[in-house]
């Protein structure tokens, strides 16, 4: 394969993943951070069902988007987990700091 080509290739995809050409689908490209541990858990669900991540992620939200009472737990722990995060955060800054002025 020629320099050209394998450009082309990696140009193409890299088109097909930021929007769909179907007319009905549109898609957007975003990264999101995930726990390491559940990253690998959702990777190894994902490619034993032959589904990607996105794909996945876009059902469950449309399912429980549509079940009031499992939608409140789910937002209720996200939350929790956001919280979290926001303390981790917090600490790591805060230990930053010190040893600057330290």
């Amino acid at each position: 394969m020629s320099k050209s080509s394998s450009q082309d290739i990696s140009i193409s995809r890299y088109q097909d993943t930021k929007v769909s050409t179907h007319p009905e689908l549109k898609t957007k490209q975003s990264t999101i951070r995930l726990e390491a541990e559940l990253s690998e858990r959702l990777s190894e669900l994902c490619k034993a069902n032959g589904i990607s991540r996105e794909v996945l992620i876009e059902a469950l939200f449309e399912h429980y988007e549509a079940d009031p009472q499992v939608w409140q737990a789910i937002l209720a722990l996200a939350k929790a987990k956001g919280e979290q995060r926001m303390q981790v955060a917090n600490m790591k800054r805060a230990q930053s700091m010190m040893q600057r002025f330290s």
